[in-house]
């Protein structure tokens, strides 16, 4: 933050926006990944690539092609005006036997109830029944952003532009030792936010909203709201560190001269409050997933004896740390037979992950992997005592279950540091470390209150600040001015 506040790159514009926080996260996601790339190894080198599955695609192309047909048939009626709009993200779950987004699910059902029209646009949902599984006016706009590509290619840009990407790229690459093509990310990245922006613009404008909610940042539609005049409301939807640059800014700056700020964020709890540095409103209210699925949880297993469980490890797996983990995962399973090791594996892993992982790994008796969502994840919390993992939100939620947290050193651990730093946590490096800690019960010095990571009654608290922020003025949202009522 530092070196974008020395030179000034937030007041940097092109056709007289500024741009550069549509493209930060990708410019220093760049400089950290070609760092721990040069340490990470390769899960399983000598495994094939994956195959490609063309009926798969085939089943894409029609669903994307449906979707853009209907909205673009929409776009042509008269269209009533909507209270808010909710804008849906790719991290789903099972809520009332449905798999649907699990931070936006439940506000959706309760404004539902309480609001007027509300209009939920999901980008990432390509099935066609996921209109039906939401009490609102949803839009499926899965291949807009296809659309949107093929657009951005007839933007250009002046040779006086191009000069002051390259003059950025010399200073990142000073600054960091690295080079990072901005000319490249401008291209790929912000031509698209130019034509995503005005597609919700009009989108919005039909619906006439008061208030728009993310779940994730959206540069585009959050640029095109206040372009209207209308607040943004970002949902926390996973963990925050004062190295995640998606909430942490230069102190210098005002949130009305960046338009792709949101107005407001919603955190889970006052625990993460101070790990946000920004100039919009943060504002703990709960996590109403957490809160309901925990509680459903809770009721099974509150039979299990914590002592069948209390050396059982549950392992979150990591883009970036991902053959760490597992290498560490197999050497425990041989100095701790006697355990079980969980072994959760990404989303992306699911299916015919043995083709990519080694044999050493799933062939161990005591290692458990968990490639399916069939039974959730706060079930697996209640038959382990410890959790390790590198920067993961589910070590938080394991925590609040009230199993100890083992941070690896490995990828972006340092994301993690807050935990560790303060005792609630305990950073490691080996397997052999971990078995020592396990078989000594040494757990962390601290455990955190489950309160301040998960305020209670999170869907109240939730609704309550969106009602509050929607129904200000719009000269009091953009300015911050007038005192709250």
């Amino acid at each position: 933050m530092e070196f974008e506040e020395d030179n000034s790159l937030f007041a940097l514009e092109v056709r007289d926006q500024p741009f550069w926080d549509c493209i930060r996260l990708r410019a220093f996601e760049q400089i950290a990944m070609r760092r721990v790339a040069e340490v990470t190894p390769k899960v399983n080198p000598g495994s094939p690539p994956r195959k490609r599955r063309p009926a798969r695609y085939a089943e894409y192309a029609r669903t994307i092609v449906e979707n853009i047909a209907r909205q673009t048939a929409r776009a042509t009626k008269v269209t009533s005006a909507c209270d808010l709009c909710v804008i849906n993200y790719d991290r789903l779950d099972f809520i009332d036997g449905q798999r649907v987004n699990k931070n936006c699910f439940p506000v959706v059902k309760e404004l539902a109830r309480t609001t007027g029209w509300i209009l939920v646009v999901d980008p990432y949902d390509m099935r066609p029944d996921a209109i039906k599984r939401y009490p609102a006016n949803v839009v499926l706009v899965s291949g807009f952003g296809l659309l949107d590509n093929l657009k951005a290619k007839t933007i250009t840009y002046t040779p006086g532009e191009k000069l002051l990407f390259r003059e950025v790229d010399e200073k990142i690459n000073q600054r960091f030792g690295t080079v990072v093509d901005v000319d490249q990310l401008m291209r790929t990245y912000y031509r698209a936010h130019i034509v995503s922006s005005s597609r919700y613009r009009r989108l919005f404008e039909r619906h006439r909203l008061k208030g728009v909610v993310v779940a994730h940042r959206d540069y585009g539609a959050t640029e095109a709201a206040h372009k209207l005049g209308v607040p943004v409301i970002e949902l926390q939807h996973s963990m925050i560190s004062t190295m995640n640059l998606g909430y942490n800014y230069p102190r210098s700056i005002e949130s009305r001269s960046i338009p792709t700020l949101p107005d407001a964020v919603l955190t889970f709890g006052d625990y993460w409050n101070d790990k946000v540095n920004w100039p919009s409103q943060t504002t703990a209210v709960g996590y109403p997933f957490f809160e309901s699925k925990a509680r459903e949880v809770g009721k099974r297993s509150s039979v299990v004896d914590r002592r069948l469980v209390s050396r059982n490890l549950i392992v979150i797996s990591s883009y970036r740390a991902k053959a760490e983990l597992v290498r560490t995962a197999i050497e425990l399973s041989s100095l701790i037979p006697e355990i079980t090791i969980f072994f959760k594996l990404k989303e992306s892993d699911y299916g015919r992950w043995t083709e990519r992982y080694p044999k050493e790994f799933w062939t161990r008796p005591n290692i458990r992997v968990i490639d399916s969502d069939d039974v959730h994840l706060y079930e697996y919390f209640s038959m382990c005592s410890w959790v390790l993992g590198v920067n993961s939100g589910a070590l938080y939620e394991a925590i609040a279950h009230g199993v100890s947290p083992l941070v690896l050193r490995a990828g972006f651990y340092e994301e993690s540091r807050c935990l560790y730093e303060h005792g609630d946590a305990v950073l490691v490096e080996n397997a052999s470390q971990i078995g020592e800690l396990i078989m000594d019960e040494r757990k962390p010095k601290r455990n955190l209150d489950r309160e301040k990571l998960y305020k209670s009654d999170g869907l109240k608290n939730m609704v309550g600040e969106i009602h509050k922020i929607t129904t200000k003025t719009v000269w009091e949202r953009r300015n911050k001015v007038i005192a709250e009522p």
